[in-house]
């Protein structure tokens, strides 16, 4: 194999030293003639460290984003949490009666799940085991939380089964 001067060959710049700042890495040449007779030379790309920083942040930019976008703009789905004391706490055939009841928000367009269920004691200072029932309504997005809000299926169910059982409600609403 016959020599080769120092950047024959490469680009203009495979010969000169990296500058300050610039990351050089060696990349095997490979000759025009064949892939199969490889040169074992390498010539230098430089790049730059703030290029490869902002590359990586780019990517790690890209791989934080939101896996769904909605037509509306919003991205991600809705969590309607509800937090129930009943007027006669502890009772449980008002508990079960709003459980059951409360299955009937399932059938509402853009209701994606619905859990409820009861307290559970807890001697932890952080927790709150005052109330009686939590559900926790999933949505697609915030347009289906707003249609279930005024749904004849929801509203019958606060104004029949809720408001005669239930002393205080807490609401908590998050996008994720």
């Amino acid at each position: 194999m016959r020599k080769r001067s120092p950047g024959a060959g490469c680009s203009p710049d495979a010969g000169r030293r990296p500058e300050s700042g610039e990351l050089v890495f060696r990349l095997p040449r490979i000759p025009q003639r064949s892939m199969a007779q490889a040169s074992l030379s390498t010539r230098a790309v430089p790049v730059k460290w703030s290029h490869l920083l902002q590359a990586t942040l780019c990517l790690v930019f890209i791989a934080c984003l939101p896996l769904s976008v909605h037509a509306n703009g919003d991205s991600g789905s809705v969590e309607h949490i509800v937090v129930v004391w009943l007027k006669d706490p502890g009772n449980p055939t008002a508990r079960s009666r709003i459980i059951d009841a409360s299955q009937v928000l399932r059938s509402i367009r853009g209701v994606v799940s619905l859990k409820a269920g009861t307290m559970i004691p807890s001697k932890r200072p952080v927790v709150d085991s005052s109330f009686d029932i939590a559900l926790s309504v999933t949505f697609t997005d915030e347009q289906a939380m707003q249609h279930y809000l005024t749904h004849p299926a929801h509203v019958q169910l606060v104004e029949e089964t809720l408001k005669p059982l239930v002393d205080k409600i807490r609401v908590y609403d998050f996008r994720y």
